[in-house]
C-alpha cells in the first residue's frame, strides 16, 4: 500500500468506497497516525441537482502532511476523490472572501462530475486524534452497504452525505458549525434509520 496514491496524492484519482477501505484496511498501521481533522458537508450551486458531497481533512500527525478528500454518490457508485487539491504541508486549501473554497472551474474526472462553487452547509471539527482515517473508510463502506443501488427519490447523494455525516458525528469528539443554508441537508435526516448511522 502507498501513502501517497492511497491518501496524500498530488494526482487527481478515484476510489469506489469499498475498494478505498479494503487497501487501507490491508495495512492499517501504515496509516494509524493519519487522522481526520475535519468533515464539510457541501452543496454543488452549480449543479442542476444541487449535488451534495463531504469535503473531509486528513493530516499525519507524524509528518504533518496534510489533504482534503471528496466522499460522495453518485448514480453508478460511491467515490473517494484523492488529489484534487493536491497535498501540503501548509493549511488546507484557501478561502474567499465569502469562506467558499477557490477552485478552477468545472470539469470532468472519470466517472464523476465535479461541480464547483460548493455551499458548506454544517462542519465538524475533531477535538482529539482519534478518528482515524481507517476508521473513516470503514464508515463509508459501510454506508454503501447499507445504501445499496442509487435511488433518486430515496438513498441518493443527499441521503449519502447526511448518513456519513451523522455518523461520524454520533461517534467522535467534535465541535460543529452550522452555515446559512443547514436545514437544507438536515431534512433528509429525517427518515434515516438510527441503526444507519451507528457503524
Amino acid at each position: 500500500m502507498s501513502l501517497v496514491k492511497d491518501l496524500f496524492s498530488n494526482r487527481e484519482h478515484e476510489f469506489e468506497t469499498t475498494r478505498w477501505h479494503s487497501r487501507l484496511s490491508k495495512d492499517a498501521s501504515c496509516y494509524e497516525n493519519c487522522v481526520v481533522k475535519s468533515v464539510i458537508h457541501v452543496k454543488s450551486v452549480a449543479s442542476s441537482l444541487a449535488h451534495e458531497s463531504l469535503h473531509i481533512a486528513i493530516e499525519n500527525t507524524v509528518t504533518g502532511a496534510r489533504t482534503r478528500i471528496v466522499a460522495e454518490r453518485n448514480v453508478s457508485n460511491d467515490l473517494v476523490v484523492l488529489g484534487r487539491w493536491g497535498s501540503t504541508h501548509h493549511p488546507l486549501g484557501q478561502q474567499d472572501s465569502d469562506g467558499n473554497t477557490k477552485s478552477n472551474g468545472s470539469r470532468s474526472v472519470g466517472s464523476s462530475t465535479i461541480f464547483r462553487p460548493v455551499l458548506p452547509l454544517r462542519s465538524l471539527k475533531f477535538t482529539t486524534d482519534s478518528f482515524t482515517v481507517v476508521r473513516l473508510a470503514e464508515i463509508l463502506k459501510q454506508t454503501t452497504v447499507v445504501g445499496g443501488p442509487w435511488c433518486p427519490v430515496g438513498s441518493n447523494c443527499y441521503w449519502f452525505a447526511a448518513t456519513v455525516y451523522k455518523s461520524i458525528k454520533k461517534q467522535f469528539s467534535c465541535v460543529e458549525d452550522r452555515y446559512h443554508f443547514y436545514e437544507t441537508a438536515d431534512k433528509f435526516e429525517q427518515d434515516i434509520k438510527k441503526e444507519w448511522y451507528t457503524f
